[in-house]
């Protein structure tokens, strides 16, 4: 049988937040997904995790996702890595959209008198 030894990057990261601090923080977060970048910035805090792998695999994501996560957070800090953007409706959705605000309009009855 084959072992194989992966090596992991520490976290080279500073979370300025205080442990209690962040422990309110996911006391009163309303989204899963405040919720598990929270859980993230605890765990590094309180040193309960200290490798990407451990954490991607306690949170169930991606090594890469955990990465992005942390470079939001270097950027913006707690107000940064919790940072929704919310995706622009294409161009066929906007289109879509308009044919039903117009097909509404039609099948409603005429006021005029």
């Amino acid at each position: 049988m084959l072992k194989v030894s992966v090596m992991t990057r520490p976290f080279q990261i500073e979370i300025s937040e205080s442990q209690q601090e962040l422990e309110k923080a996911l006391k009163h977060a309303t989204t899963a997904s405040s919720k598990e970048r929270l859980q993230m910035l605890y765990w590094l805090k309180s040193g309960q995790v200290n490798s990407r792998q451990a954490m991607a695999e306690l949170l169930g994501r991606d090594q890469a996702t955990i990465t992005r996560w942390l470079k939001k957070y270097k950027d913006g800090g707690c107000s940064g890595l919790l940072e929704v953007k919310h995706a622009r409706l294409s161009s066929t959705a906007r289109h879509w959209g308009s044919l039903r605000t117009a097909q509404t309009a039609l099948t409603r009855p005429s006021r005029i008198s």
